[in-house]
């Protein structure tokens, strides 16, 4: 797992179908096998996700010659359902379990270690314990990154805008994905003391964006949204907002 490579969507998804189809086809396998799809919450970007992952397993060539059973799980976001569908899961003894949402990938991984974990997408998976490192896993795990580049996010708004000296953060302390790239934000802005000064606004959950919103409007010269999976599907909103 490289930290600075970024691959596009169809990339990601065929590298981690890949990777998971060479793990699994190294087991002594029978002729049926077990996936299980767990996603945390629906919004676009992990639809396609699914919906990718899904064509390319069942394109490839181990799929073509085994009895696959197919489950999906989705806990619309409910934190309490994560776990109940975590421990459903660890007692269905799937062959492979597709996760995508890291709160679900931590679940899973807690109640069962040994279990063949592969997430479509993470953040950091060794600021989330999922990995011991970026060079391996160490663990039965496998994962491609989204994390953004911040420099060249930040180089980019300079040139765009270069007015911008106030930044406004929306962002969940709770959510393990944005407190990683708030944490580089800020390394990167002193590191380099860039005349950017940060205006944070932490939220709880989706209730609180609005509010936020409305404070830092006319207050910020931008917003930054980082990987976060109740200010995701705000962005219609955020867009919008003036």
């Amino acid at each position: 797992m490289n930290k600075k490579i970024l691959l596009p969507l169809l990339g990601i998804l065929v590298a981690i179908t890949i990777t998971a189809i060479s793990i699994i086809s190294r087991q002594s396998l029978d002729k049926s096998f077990h996936l299980t799809i767990f996603s945390i919450v629906e919004i676009e970007p992990i639809a396609q996700l699914r919906k990718g992952f899904i064509e390319e397993f069942k394109s490839s060539k181990f799929a073509q010659e085994h009895e696959i059973r197919m489950t999906e799980e989705n806990a619309q976001g409910d934190s309490g359902l994560v776990n109940q569908i975590a421990d459903k899961i660890i007692t269905q003894k799937p062959n492979l379990v597709y996760v995508l949402g890291t709160p679900a990938a931590q679940a899973v991984q807690k109640r069962d270690p040994n279990i063949l974990l592969v997430q479509g997408a993470v953040t950091d998976p060794v600021a989330a314990g999922l990995a011991k490192s970026w060079e391996g896993s160490g663990r039965n795990y496998v994962a491609t990154s989204d994390l953004p580049p911040i420099d060249k996010q930040i180089r980019l708004i300079q040139e765009l805008t270069p007015k911008v000296s106030k930044l406004g953060l929306i962002y969940n302390p709770g959510e393990v994905n944005s407190v990683a790239v708030i944490s580089r934000l800020r390394k990167y802005i002193t590191d380099n003391k860039l005349t950017l000064s940060l205006v944070e606004r932490p939220i709880a959950n989706s209730s609180e964006v609005a509010r936020a919103v409305q404070t830092l409007a006319g207050n910020v010269d931008a917003i930054y949204i980082p990987p976060d999976l109740i200010i995701q599907p705000m962005q219609p909103y955020l867009l919008l907002a003036d």
